[in-house]
């Protein structure tokens, strides 16, 4: 199965890759990838339970949108499902204010694929649609949507973003064969996919600017804590996101100022993503699944990767691996930016009282490499130290202990992903701008 998603995957990205460098060249991502809360569904917008909604802010404006949509897998196992037919996608040139979560339904442009509005998107394949024209200003919201036709004897009775795709990164909007099945989703991490009609996400939103000139984009790449999975009360939940949907501290960071597209999935591994992750038998596929989509025009990365690996790998092989990363971004011309890693403590700890963790004298020792030489050595173009805000000034594996009086409530309960409110704080204090360190135009 690897092998011919792997080579569909080609052929599509060969086609994407046609499209992004046609004309002038000036096709790059363009939009960026609204959060969770975002993608409206039956129960929380009325909508009709075969439409789902996604919200994307363009920074700098566009005259031209081609969404790339992605279909047909499962989710946690990447299952391969048949490939869906009867997919029809609207554009909404503006989305009103984020509070309100609407726009003109009367303003929906219609999007073909190929000329034709009825899309199939086969499994593990990519759609690209066709350019559309438009003339939107910078710092905009757009809407895209689609509209799924079920049977009479099998009726679709919701839509519902759930979990992440380990190959793109990005939220499904999926497709569920009865009403039973929306239980799965509850817990935001359904169990079995055998009851989904289809996993549809616009993977990259492709576009132009007005000026014909391409600009910065980028690619955060990351495990949990920068897809920003929080904790609170106890248990491991999603943040709720800011009024453009931005989820978890790095896209609160960018703030919607440049387009960006969140390759992050909670448990990720550097391994995977280097193809070598023995435990996954399509590490390899995702790999280079993964790679093709960064080689769209991303320009910049942002890399948190590492808690996930330790104690599989030595921190003398994670460095390996990860030099070997950056060389990679950087032949497909992306600025890697790497960050710090965040302080661990074992999970019975309160801020007054930690216990190391198994992984505590890892992180430490990551984080002081990470700063010696990332740019000095490693080739990387800038390091964001998050670590350094959050740790104590002393005992460096710990915690700061002040953390929840700055934050203004509990910063972490599990002592390895942060609050919510610590994401927003991390975001105002890191003591440097995302503007600062990933200007407008690349050098």
């Amino acid at each position: 199965m690897a092998n011919n998603l792997a080579n569909r995957a080609s052929a599509n990205l060969a086609a994407l890759r046609a499209l992004r460098d046609s004309a002038d060249k000036s096709m790059f991502p363009i939009g960026c990838r609204a959060g969770y809360n975002y993608n409206r569904n039956i129960t929380t917008d009325a909508l009709p339970a075969y439409l789902s909604r996604s919200r994307h802010v363009l920074p700098y404006g566009a005259s031209q949108i081609a969404p790339v949509y992605v279909g047909g897998h499962g989710a946690l196992a990447e299952q391969e499902s048949a490939g869906f037919s009867g997919v029809h996608v609207g554009l909404a040139p503006a989305w009103g204010a984020a509070a309100g979560n609407a726009y003109d339904v009367n303003a929906i442009r219609r999007v073909t694929r190929q000329g034709k509005f009825n899309m199939t998107i086969p499994a593990g394949e990519f759609s690209v649609c066709d350019p559309i024209g438009v003339d939107i200003a910078a710092g905009t919201a757009i809407g895209l949507q689609f509209y799924a036709v079920g049977s009479t004897t099998n009726p679709l009775a919701g839509s519902r973003e759930t979990a992440r795709s380990k190959t793109w990164g990005e939220e499904f909007a999926r497709l569920y064969a009865s009403t039973s099945d929306l239980s799965l989703v509850q817990s935001g991490w359904p169990a079995n996919d055998s009851n989904a009609r289809a996993c549809i996400v616009p993977a990259v939103i492709l576009g132009r600017t007005a000026d014909g000139i391409r600009r910065s984009s980028v690619a955060i790449i990351g495990h949990s804590i920068a897809y920003g999975q929080v904790s609170g009360g106890g248990l491991l939940s999603r943040d709720t996101g800011d009024n453009d949907g931005n989820i978890g501290w790095i896209e609160r960071w960018i703030a919607s100022q440049r387009p960006f597209s969140a390759f992050t999935i909670p448990g990720d591994e550097l391994r995977t993503w280097m193809g070598v992750n023995n435990a996954n038998a399509l590490a390899a596929n995702y790999a280079a699944q993964r790679f093709a989509l960064l080689s769209l025009g991303f320009t910049d990365a942002i890399v948190q990767l590492e808690v996930n690996d330790f104690g599989t790998i030595t921190v003398d092989q994670y460095e390996v691996l990860f030099r070997a990363f950056v060389n990679k971004l950087k032949g497909i011309g992306i600025r890697v930016h790497a960050v710090t890693p965040f302080p661990i403590a074992d999970s019975t700890s309160t801020l007054a009282v930690q216990t190391k963790h198994a992984k505590s004298d890892m992180i430490v020792d990551w984080a002081a490499r990470v700063r010696t030489s990332a740019v000095a050595t490693w080739g990387c173009a800038s390091v964001i130290d998050a670590n350094a805000v959050l740790r104590d000034p002393v005992d460096t594996w710990k915690w700061r202990s002040d953390l929840d009086t700055l934050v203004g409530g509990a910063s972490t309960v599990d002592f390895t992903h942060p609050s919510q409110l610590t994401t927003v704080w991390l975001a105002a204090n890191l003591g440097v701008s995302a503007t600062s360190l990933i200007p407008e135009f690349p050098s």
